[in-house]
């Protein structure tokens, strides 16, 4: 069993699941009440092009060298500080993309009329708890799946990010009929309860289906502007537009579709947004998974790890495993699990049609910095002890 599963939703960053397709990454966190879908695009950056190149440091190359035969290292690292550096002191900076929020309503929350301390009734909401709940990284299909019952029903979501389609898939189902109730909206850089710090120019619902993120990066002439554009289909029920957010009403099966683009791929990043999503969605969601796992499969089966293993320490959550690794206890399954993921991650994140020999998925973690697969494989850090 090529999985990696956790029996609670993501808590912070580190724990959510990584998909990409290249140039799209995400981040599932899997929540019950107020689902989070980090999203981003690998060209997004703070500015255009920028030329770094100091002409003057093969001037002092020499120079440094010498310093360097002659044992004067203090002297050589200072003129070197001085001269090789590029020329403008900062590079530009990567920026993420957006967040997707779909916020559960009539089935995540009971309510409850109390008295206050001044004798005042009001409404108080109880968050329900989710019963049998199993968020996984399935290493075989390159999907993240989650399963969770609450107030008698069963749900069910899966996620994953289609390189032949260009999209980012989320599908939502429902065991009992009409029961998927929700709203939709997106923020950049926005973690908090308003929707005041969003970095972005223009954020609108449109078409009862759509919603569209758009913005520039950096100045009027040396700029890079993007969009990111959402749609969503249901089998019954109601989907209707408020403002920028859109609504899901008594939806049985609800499926999103998301994208990205930017000017440095494509003079309208916008039009390429809807052109892909409507080729991907006019598929329908079971040829675009099947198109998907058949693209990732021809890279990951390329190659086979099999330890001898214990396959009861399967049915433990991932974070159960790694804990008993750090006191000591045998997990093969573990060792053989954690290469699957590093393989995963590194096709997750290659573009084929990148002239780069290695073109990164760029995912930002929250506010702090930047980083590629290779901040996957620190999240993954703890799994052995020292």
């Amino acid at each position: 069993m090529k999985k990696l599963f956790y029996d609670k939703p993501a808590s912070d960053w580190n724990e959510a699941l990584p998909i990409g397709n290249g140039f799209l990454g995400a981040m599932v966190f899997g929540q019950v009440n107020k689902e989070r879908i980090q999203f981003n695009e690998d060209s997004l950056w703070s500015g255009g092009f920028i030329d770094r190149t100091n002409q003057d440091s093969l001037t002092y190359l020499n120079q440094i060298r010498k310093l360097l035969e002659d044992g004067n290292i203090k002297e050589a690292e200072n003129l070197a500080s001085q001269s090789m550096f590029g020329k403008h002191p900062h590079m530009r900076h990567y920026q993420t993309m957006g967040d997707i929020w779909i916020d559960f309503f009539n089935n995540s929350y009971s309510e409850e009329a109390i008295k206050d301390e001044a004798g005042l009734l009001r409404i108080v909401k109880h968050e329900k708890l989710a019963e049998d709940y199993r968020r996984e990284l399935n290493l075989e299909q390159a999907t993240v799946d989650v399963s969770y019952k609450l107030s008698g029903n069963q749900y069910e979501r899966q996620a994953f990010a289609s390189y032949p389609n260009n999209v980012v898939v989320y599908k939502l189902t429902s065991a009992q009929a009409n029961q998927l109730n929700f709203k939709i909206s997106m923020t950049r850089k926005d973690l908090r309860s308003g929707r005041g710090a969003s970095y972005l120019d223009e954020l609108e619902a449109f078409d009862n289906q759509f919603i569209k993120m758009k913005g520039h990066q950096g100045s009027v002439q040396n700029g890079i502007d993007f969009s990111m554009v959402l749609k969503v289909e249901t089998t019954d029920g109601n989907v209707k537009q408020m403002g920028s957010q859109l609504v899901v009403e008594n939806a049985s099966e609800a499926t999103i579709f998301v994208t990205g683009r930017t000017s440095f791929r494509n003079d309208r990043p916008f039009v390429w947004c809807m052109d892909n999503l409507e080729k991907a969605a006019s598929k329908g969601y079971d040829k675009l998974l099947a198109e998907h796992i058949e693209d990732y499969q021809h890279y990951f089966h390329k190659v086979s790890l099999n330890f001898e293993r214990d396959f009861e320490l399967e049915r433990l959550p991932i974070n159960q495993r790694l804990d008993r690794m750090k006191k000591g206890e045998k997990d093969k399954g573990l060792i053989e699990l954690y290469s699957d993921f590093g393989r995963y991650l590194l096709i997750e994140s290659d573009s084929s049609d990148s002239n780069d020999s290695f073109n990164h998925l760029f995912i930002k973690m929250e506010d702090s910095c930047y980083g590629c697969c290779q901040c996957f494989a620190a999240v993954a850090e703890g799994w052995f002890p020292e």
